[in-house]
């Protein structure tokens, strides 16, 4: 009866000490779960910068110097028309801003 009884009490200390360690580990994955949850929104919201960055500045600047550098079309509205140097250099503009992008969100 004594063994049965010291059995008893071997098993009911262990499994406490079992359920502290299991409590510890679920808080730790908790944890490591929320860094990662951080980490993926922190990504989500870098690549939709860069994405916007390059689509959106990138093809302003662009047109930013035409508007500046050129002359409207007058018989095509929104149109312009400009000599070719122009026309190459706004697209150096634009290559500038992709790469300004890349440095500003990219990896």
């Amino acid at each position: 009866m004594k063994i049965i009884l010291v059995f008893a009490s071997a098993l009911l200390l262990t499994g406490c000490a079992d359920i502290e360690r299991v409590q510890k580990l679920e808080a730790r994955v908790d944890s490591l779960e929320k860094q990662l949850k951080g980490k993926n929104e922190a990504e989500a919201e870098r690549q939709k910068n860069l994405e916007n960055c390059v689509t959106v500045d990138a093809h302003d600047a662009y047109w930013d110097y035409v508007k500046l550098n050129g002359k409207p079309a007058t018989n095509n509205p929104g149109a312009y028309s400009a000599p070719r140097y122009v026309w190459d250099l706004a697209q150096k503009q634009k290559d500038s801003k992709i790469e300004e992008c890349k440095l500003l969100y990219g990896r």
